[in-house]
């Protein structure tokens, strides 16, 4: 992993995309990442329930790195193209 690699997490079912923008080594030994993440408003409003629940702020900064998984940006796309594609009876 590297800076600006795009990410892929899945959180409680929520499909998050986004960008690492630092890697920092920790004293536990892991490296962590801190990240852009695009479109991410259904998070941000089950980290606003989550606190209201719970209270305090639950939003995390950074992101021990075997919790995100770099993807093929290119890839996905054409891939998603495709279900698309057959999805719609155009293949």
């Amino acid at each position: 992993m590297k800076v600006n690699d795009v990410v892929f997490q899945s959180y409680q079912g929520i499909r998050r995309f986004g960008v690492v923008r630092k890697l920092e080594l920790e004293g536990d030994g892991w490296t962590y990442a801190g990240i852009k993440w695009i479109d991410d408003d259904i998070y941000n409003r089950a980290m606003d329930n989550l606190s209201n629940l719970r209270g305090g702020n639950h939003v995390r900064n950074s992101y021990r790195i075997d919790e995100v998984t770099v993807i093929n940006v290119d890839k996905e796309i054409e891939t998603l193209s495709k279900c698309r594609l057959e999805s719609e009876g155009k293949t």
